[in-house]
């Protein structure tokens, strides 16, 4: 992974002649510290906070999440990151604020992987997900945009075809039917792939997996 510096803000609290921490000093907090916390956006608008333990590798913050926080990623990406101290006299505290990305390139990962809790912070060991940049997201729904209009305009192409044969008399009625429902199902199919929550996993399938035949994936099932 290519490691991204983000941009750095003072917040309102900072004191008087205060500069913006270095990205650098930042990372190292985010590295060194054992616990997180991470807030994300429940479907009714609700905000959900829960502290989970993670590891900086590579450039980027992956974290182990919970049930609902695995939920609430999947429906909207946006969430913001927090660590530091609870007092005022001393220390760093860090807010990055972006979004989420699914990771599926690592296994499952253990107890080990994570280290031990901190005391009172119980241990979830469940999907992974990586602080993404939202350039690189945009990049990944306009890949699969350009990919959903060339195969649609495929799909497209075999209705006219089929048409044509029609009124050329070359085919009847109910087989030009059948390639227009055909159709339909091969186009619903293909935008439910193009409209799958994680943008950016579908633009690596769409990069990496060999072509799909989405006129196939549309055939009526043989009874």
């Amino acid at each position: 992974m290519i490691e991204r510096e983000p941009v750095v803000e003072l917040q309102g609290f900072s004191s008087p002649g205060a500069a913006e921490t270095p990205w650098a000093q930042g990372r190292e907090q985010l590295a060194d510290v054992q616990l997180y916390w991470l807030t994300t956006v429940r479907p009714d608008g609700r905000p959900h906070v829960t502290p989970l333990l993670g590891v900086w590798s590579e450039g980027g913050l992956y974290l182990c999440t919970g049930a609902t926080d695995a939920k609430n990623l999947s429906q909207n990406a946006n969430c913001i990151l927090t660590t530091g101290r609870n007092d005022l006299e001393d220390g760093l505290d860090v807010v990055a604020e972006g979004e989420a990305a699914r990771c599926r390139a690592f296994g499952r990962p253990t107890p080990e992987d994570l280290g031990s809790p901190p005391p009172g912070v119980g241990s979830s060991v469940g999907t992974l997900d990586v602080m993404s940049s939202r350039s690189e997201r945009q990049a990944a729904r306009e890949l699969i945009a350009a990919y959903h209009e060339a195969r649609l305009a495929d799909l497209v192409q075999r209705v006219g075809e089929a048409i044509d044969r029609f009124r050329a008399g070359e085919t009847d009625a109910f087989e030009a039917d059948q390639v227009i429902f055909q159709y339909s199902r091969s186009a619903k199919e293909l935008w439910k792939f193009c409209n799958a929550p994680d943008v950016e996993f579908t633009a690596q399938l769409i990069q990496e997996r060999e072509q799909v035949d989405w006129w196939a994936q549309g055939a009526p099932t043989s009874k």
